[in-house]
């Protein structure tokens, strides 16, 4: 599974009007592959008025979920390097 660009923009933008706390956790179903740089995502939540809450060193799901705002975040997924290893059939 992948995060393309234009998906980022979906989200932030839904993020926009309910902005997670450091309470909320965040689970990304599959070993997510992240299809964007840095410097295109800080661009992008420039763009639609998301404020970050700290700019990822590296692009891997779990810092872009903290840059969101995230107290929290998982994988999920049957293989790969997911933080949840679980078969959902």
């Amino acid at each position: 599974m992948g995060i393309e660009y234009e998906d980022m923009r979906t989200m932030l933008c839904g993020l926009r009007k309910n902005t997670p706390s450091q309470e909320s956790s965040l689970l990304i179903l599959g070993d997510a592959y992240i299809h964007f740089s840095i410097e295109s995502f800080v661009a992008l939540a420039k763009e639609v008025g998301y404020e970050l809450h700290q700019i990822p060193k590296e692009m891997d799901p779990y810092a872009l979920g903290k840059s969101l705002g995230f107290g929290s975040v998982d994988t999920l997924d049957l293989n790969g390097k997911a933080t949840i290893t679980m078969d959902l059939q």
